[in-house]
This record gives C-alpha cells, sequence and structure tokens, in this order.
C-alpha cells in the first residue's frame, strides 16, 4: 500500500469519528405527532415551571438543535418544552436517551417554524427539560439546557417562571440542613405571556444540596399562606 493511500485511509476513519461523536440526537417521534404550534393570537399560559438554563443572553438561538447537559442516570427518555416569552410558540417533544452517558448533548429540532424562531433571543424562548421512564413518569428530574453550547460550564443556572406571585427558589444544604431562599425576580420585558419572572443561582450555591422547590406567597385579604412546587434538579 503506498504512502498517500495509508493517509487517505486515515482520513476517513478519522472524520467518520467525528461525525458519529458530534451527531444531533433525533426526537422520538411518529408520523402525525403535533408536537410544535406557533400562534397567530396569543393565548393565556398557566404552569408554573416553564424554563431552566445554562445561559441568559441577547445572542439570537440557532432554532434547529439545542443542547442538554445529560446527568449520570438509569432512564430512557428525555421529555423536552420550549417557550417563547411572547406565548406564540410551544413545543413538546419527547429523545430516547437510553444509551447517553453523563455528558453534553446536542439535540436536533425539527421545527417548521425556523424563520420565526432565529428572530429570539436565548432569553425570549427558554427550554425546560426533565428525564424520566417516560413523559408522564412521576419520578422524573429537571435537567439544564441551553441554545448554542452554553451550557458545558455554566456559571450560573437560570429558572423562568410563570408566577403573578412572589416566588422563591428553595434548597436544602446537606451539611447543616440549612434551608436557602433564592428570590425569583420580575422580567422587564414589554411582552411577558408564557413566562413572567426568572431565579438567578450561582451554580457553586447549588453543590452539595437537596430538595430543590419553588415556594410561592399567596395573598388572600389579611392571610399570607404558601404553595409549594417540586422542583427535583440534576445537574
Amino acid at each position: 500500500m503506498s504512502l498517500n493511500s495509508f493517509k487517505i485511509i486515515l482520513t476517513a476513519i478519522f472524520s467518520s469519528l467525528q461525525i458519529t461523536s458530534t451527531a444531533q440526537i433525533k426526537p422520538k417521534l411518529t408520523s402525525g405527532d403535533k408536537w410544535e404550534t406557533f400562534y397567530e393570537k396569543v393565548p393565556v399560559s398557566g404552569e408554573i415551571r416553564v424554563g431552566a438554563m445554562g445561559y441568559d443572553g441577547d445572542e439570537r438561538v440557532v432554532p434547529t438543535k439545542f443542547n442538554v447537559r445529560i446527568p449520570e442516570h438509569n432512564m430512557s427518555t428525555l421529555c423536552v418544552e420550549i417557550s417563547s416569552i411572547d406565548g406564540r410558540y410551544e413545543a413538546r417533544l419527547p429523545y430516547d436517551i437510553s444509551n447517553l452517558k453523563e455528558g453534553n448533548y446536542e439535540f436536533e429540532l425539527p421545527t417548521r417554524y425556523a424563520s420565526h424562531l432565529r428572530n429570539y433571543t436565548a432569553k425570549e424562548i427558554v427550554i425546560l427539560a426533565k428525564i424520566g421512564n417516560d413523559c408522564e413518569s412521576s419520578r422524573y428530574f429537571y435537567l439544564l439546557s441551553s441554545w448554542n453550547k452554553h451550557s458545558e460550564n455554566p456559571s450560573n443556572v437560570f429558572i423562568y417562571l410563570n408566577s403573578d406571585k412572589p416566588v422563591f427558589f428553595r434548597f436544602r444544604k446537606l451539611n447543616n440542613n440549612e434551608i436557602i431562599n433564592i428570590e425569583c425576580k420580575p422580567i422587564k420585558a414589554p411582552i411577558s405571556v408564557a413566562y413572567n419572572c426568572k431565579c438567578e443561582i450561582p451554580l457553586k450555591d447549588i453543590q452539595n444540596v437537596t430538595d430543590f422547590y419553588l415556594r410561592q406567597r399567596v395573598r388572600k385579604i389579611n392571610e399570607i399562606s404558601f404553595v409549594n412546587y417540586s422542583f427535583p434538579f440534576k445537574f
């Protein structure tokens, strides 16, 4: 075999390895699944948990792919919800992750609305990803997501919520059982339908902690009560 032929074979081998390691993961959809919508008229949104992101910025998104940080797990499905702040776009779709090990992965978003979505910035359209055995499983964990590969080494976690009442993100330290409260702040935006407040949490502050949940303060006449929403989180 000549030296040039040997070089060509090596180049082909390394190229195929590179493609395999960086290939996007496709969603687990069947024909006829209605998994995304872009509304001409904005509906009213109701779910309090809307996004968990590793980046919050003004750069425009690449709407055909996103990244999720997959922890060590024994579950089979990644369930993804995507919401734009103006309430016009929403998507829900599953991915098979049964063979994925711990790491950062790029997932394909086969959207029909790329021309609309590329007008949003990273803080105007958010992702809520969770893993479970299926999307209806009672045992699940929320994960850290991002557009444009920003979830690899984040310094902060951004939790996006839909709440007209004060909300705190809470967790408990493992070493002394201290409960930590982080206030979620209103988002200043011309239109905020799907989500209207954000919790910014330094990632270093949630190392060696447990019992993540949201606490919403509710005032009725002269009485104040609290409603808790579970937020099981892995990163």
